[in-house]
Parts: C-alpha cells; structure tokens; sequence
C-alpha cells in the first residue's frame, strides 16, 4: 500500500505486504489517522497512518477477504469475504 502526496507526486508512506497477498479493499478511518485493509491472504490489517506501523493483523475469514468500511463514528467495521460471511469488529480504544 502506498500513500501518495498528490501534488508532489510522490510516495509519502508506503506498508509492506507480500506480493502473493495482493490487497482487496481500503478505508480510512474517520478521524484520518487509521487505514483499515483486506487481502487475499483472508486477513484484515489496521494501519497507524501517524507512526508509519502495523497495529493489528486480524485472519477470521476462511477466504479472501474481498471488502471492509468502518461505521461512520469509527468505533467498529466490517470485512466482508468471498467466504459469504460478512464480520463486525469493534475497534479499541
């Protein structure tokens, strides 16, 4: 996943995946400073966008997990997957 400066045109924060896990689907987090993804991998990851880090890596799909968004307020979200199920997780404070 990169994170590009539009006027610059350049990377400004890039999280590392394994290429044999192409990502799915992204969202933001209300507040800006999250970023929430899915990939092929089954998993769903949670990204600090002000330290630059990974904070949680969640596998509970049996499938690739295809689609995630978080609730308007931010206080939970949802990964959806080619398993059929759709999750919902509260996030932490």
């Amino acid at each position: 996943i990169n994170l590009w400066d539009v006027r610059s045109r350049h990377v400004v924060q890039h999280y590392g995946l394994s290429p044999r896990s192409p990502v799915t689907s992204i969202r933001f987090h209300p507040d800006g400073n999250y970023l929430l993804s899915t990939s092929e991998d089954a998993a769903a990851r949670v990204w600090d966008l002000r330290e630059g880090r990974l904070v949680y890596a969640i596998s509970a799909h049996a499938k690739s997990a295809t689609s995630c968004a978080f609730s308007p307020a931010g206080d939970y979200f949802l990964t959806g997957s080619s398993d059929g199920l759709v999750l919902a997780w509260r996030c932490g404070s």
